[in-house]
């Protein structure tokens, strides 16, 4: 799933992948049931947070 929220935020920045790194750093230490990876697209030319569900974990 991709978090448009975030996405706009990394992408309107002055270092977007620098951006893109800490947000999803951040995501990945307030969350430890989800994982979240940065991706950049080439037809685009922009960053996206993904959010990724570990499966198999009891919440």
């Amino acid at each position: 799933m991709i978090l448009h929220k975030y996405t706009s935020k990394i992408n309107s920045s002055k270092y977007p992948r620098s951006t893109a790194r800490k947000i999803a750093n951040d995501l990945n230490k307030k969350d430890p049931f989800n994982n979240y990876l940065v991706s950049f697209e080439l037809e685009s030319k922009r960053y996206i947070i993904e959010k990724f569900e570990i499966r198999g974990m009891n919440r």
